[in-house]
């Protein structure tokens, strides 16, 4: 026979021993994060308390490690002895594992608006009792900070918690020991006293005592503080955490406040009509007092003028002086009216006097301040909804940083100026961060470089997933795609900034590759130009570092190199093959026919779009040159200095200078005994151009800064002139050969 069924009775449980019960939801998991939670907890609340009143915060968080043996000298407990050992068999581990167990006495000081000596029993003994709730931002709305550490501190190490307040320098200081009621959610007041205000001292302090684990949420409660000091630059920090034992490790941390900036306080606001769901409809209607439904609607709720609720209400065949609590009771009415609520499209967006961002001036200084980036760019989106709930979206990306931090892309998050530390890889700011938006395109490379992307949403109502409040989900599609525009704007802003370091990146590579080569083109042509190749090697490396053709392309200035020369210089044909030259001998030597190098080399030449003949010219200083080596008028207007640039970006080595000697224009013949030679003289790119001193005694001593802009093609008015061809009957055949390629 089935057992008979035993009589089933109803039971409640007070909301207190529900999160009793059921503390993860709460985010007390386990020790560690249990110690972690109840560090966040009080400091959050010091946070609002000093901004309620803008003062910036000075938060002073205290952590004592106490064993144990201290635990229960401090409560007095006595350890007994062991009479029957048969009782405890097999408890070694279990001992050894006490023996271990550390608890945590948390002290939490702030400089806030402090609490009233009648509110305190309420605020941090009554479990889901608050002054958050309502339409405006907050960073806690469920009533459970406080009093979960109280609750935690209760189940672990048995002690109550103490509160020490002051709201004015000249009032008292209140000092009260409270315990909790688990059954009735009630607080108990253990102590209760008044002391003298010696210190003029401000604001609230909390202590509570709680088992945890320090050595595993170390970082964890580290990297919270810091990025709490990101998104509050204008809050002072402080940890100080004593050890216990004798492998004591004591940690000192203190974040100092980058600017006194506050951020406005966040008013409470009207429910926007979109917002409104039936339970929270009629929650609104019974606690209103307003006396007619018309004026609820006006003043009860937030989303347009008398005149459009007047309209409202009309279609939906209501009476504006209905009184609320009427329609609260009338079921059919009530869903009516919340349905033509949600249906009504021409509603005002909510209002974001309920909203606080901390703005992208103190967003930036924030990151300047913890991460000290290269770059950074911030952007903050419009007030936008998502059903019903202002939010706006704020971020930051910064490129480089500490040399700690690692490379790659790292997401931080914060809601309502809270870090959000965990679950971080389901959360809608990460998907969007790192598939959503292509980096690339701004010259961002996140697998080379420290990106950082910082991400805070403000809102009336964040949409958490889950009972941890952790994350965001990427359904939110509001909230997904300011994200994404904030994003891709702070790209847009880097984009300018990194194109300029990459460009000065290649100035410095290229200017190393040059370098590299400096000591075999000294060594090639110090053996032609017969002088000293130390004194010819410092000489390019000076060239080298002053000479940058680009630089006076782009910034219209004309830096100089220093180039010796006496009266003027003859630019002479130069045949080189890579990065190795070989000169023609000066003006007035003997001339000598190509040998086969040059023969082939001509042959092996690239063609040409148009034929060019390699011609000579005089490049003169300002006083001119000799009248006598000026050539015919047509013959002048013909010639001209063609510079060519090959920016080949296969070889790194090609990004060179191209120098032609003077070809005459389309059409005219060169002179007459000068062959055709298509070789080029390839010089670094700023390097300038070899040339040979027109002096005939060879003397090299004397030297003249000779601006790079002369030797870009000159004006029409300013053309360099040609030497005289020579005579077609003429029997010197050096100058016809002095033109030769």
């Amino acid at each position: 026979m089935p057992p008979k069924k035993g009589k089933e009775s109803v039971q409640r449980k007070s909301a207190a021993e529900f999160f009793t019960e059921n503390q993860t939801i709460a985010g007390f998991d386990n020790p560690g994060k249990s110690l972690y939670t109840t560090i966040r907890e009080l400091v959050e609340n010091s946070l609002d308390a000093a901004e309620s009143i803008g003062e910036p915060p000075d938060v002073a968080l205290e952590i004592r490690e106490l064993s144990q043996a201290e635990l229960d000298a401090e409560r007095g407990v006595l350890r007994l002895e062991r009479v029957d050992e048969t009782l405890f068999e097999g408890r070694g581990k279990a001992d050894d594992k006490e023996k271990t167990r550390l608890f945590y006495r948390v002290t939490c000081r702030d400089n806030g608006c402090g609490v009233h000596r009648e509110a305190i029993p309420d605020a941090f003994g009554r479990v889901l009792a608050g002054s958050k709730y309502g339409a405006r931002q907050a960073r806690g709305k469920f009533g459970l900070g406080a009093k979960m550490a109280l609750i935690w501190g209760k189940k672990s190490s048995g002690l109550p918690l103490t509160v020490r307040t002051a709201r004015a320098a000249h009032e008292p200081v209140s000092r009260v020991v409270l315990d909790i009621d688990i059954q009735r959610n009630e607080p108990r007041v253990l102590e209760d006293s008044v002391a003298e205000n010696s210190q003029k001292w401000r604001g609230a302090e909390l202590t509570v005592t709680v088992g945890g684990n320090w050595k595993a949420y170390r970082a964890r409660i580290v990297q919270y503080l810091r990025q709490l000091a990101i998104i509050t630059p204008y809050a002072s920090l402080r940890l100080d955490f004593r050890g216990s034992g004798s492998d004591r490790r004591d940690v000192r941390l203190e974040f100092a406040r980058r600017t006194t900036k506050v951020p406005p306080v966040p008013r409470a606001t009207g429910y926007h009509p979109a917002a409104l769901d039936e339970l929270l409809l009629e929650q609104l209607l019974r606690k209103t007092a307003q006396p007619s439904l018309g004026a609820f609607c006006r003043h009860a709720l937030q989303g347009g003028p008398p005149a459009l609720m007047r309209r409202v209400l009309k279609e939906g065949g209501f009476d504006e002086r209905t009184e609320p609590l009427r329609v609260a009771d009338d079921a059919a009415r009530l869903r009516r009216l919340a349905r033509l609520f949600r249906d009504v499209n021409c509603f005002a967006p909510p209002d974001a006097s309920g909203l606080a961002p901390v703005g992208e001036y103190n967003l930036r200084l924030g990151v300047e301040k913890e991460v000290r980036p290269t770059y950074v760019a911030t952007a903050c989106s419009p007030v936008a909804a998502h059903e019903g709930h202002a939010f706006v979206v704020e971020a930051a990306v910064s490129v480089g940083g500490l040399r700690e931090e690692e490379e790659g892309l790292r997401v931080y998050r914060f809601a309502n100026r809270i870090p959000l530390l965990f679950e971080g890889g389901a959360d809608v700011a990460t998907i969007v961060a790192k598939k959503r938006v292509r980096w690339a395109a701004y010259k961002i490379d996140v697998k080379k470089e420290r990106v950082g992307v910082f991400v805070s949403l403000v809102s009336t109502k964040i949409p958490f997933k889950g009972t941890s409040k952790e994350y965001v989900g990427e359904d939110a599609h509001e909230i997904h795609d300011a994200i994404r525009e904030c994003l891709m704007a702070c790209g847009s802003q880097l984009k300018a900034q990194l194109a300029k370091r990459d460009l000065h990146q290649r100035d410095r590579d290229r200017r190393k590759n040059l370098l590299r080569y400096v000591p075999d083109v000294a060594a090639a042509l110090c053996g032609v130009l017969q002088t000293d190749e130390d004194a010819l090697k410092k000489a390019l490396q000076r060239h080298v570092d002053r000479a940058d053709l680009e630089a006076v392309a782009d910034d219209g200035g004309a830096p100089r190199a220093r180039v010796d020369m006496r009266r003027r210089a003859v630019v002479r044909d130069v045949v080189s093959t890579r990065f190795a030259l070989r000169l023609f001998a000066p003006r007035g030597a003997a001339s000598r026919p190509p040998d086969e190098d040059e023969e082939a080399e001509a042959e092996v030449a690239p063609k040409r779009k148009r034929p060019r003949a390699a011609w000579t010219g005089v490049v003169d200083d300002d006083d001119g040159g000799d009248p006598a080596a000026s050539p015919p008028p047509a013959a002048a207007a013909a010639a001209r200095a063609d510079f060519e640039f090959d920016d080949d970006d296969d070889d790194d080595d090609d990004d060179v200078l191209a120098i032609d000697g003077l070809s005459p224009s389309k059409g005219a013949p060169p002179s007459a005994g000068a062959p055709r030679s298509p070789a080029r003289s390839r010089l670094g790119r700023g390097d300038g151009l070899a040339v040979a001193d027109s002096s005939s005694d060879g003397d090299s001593s004397s030297s003249e800064d000779v601006p790079l802009a002369s030797l870009a093609p000159p004006p029409p008015n300013k053309r360099p002139r040609p030497l005289p061809a020579p005579d077609a009957g003429s029997s010197d055949d050096s100058s016809g050969d002095e033109w030769a390629a």
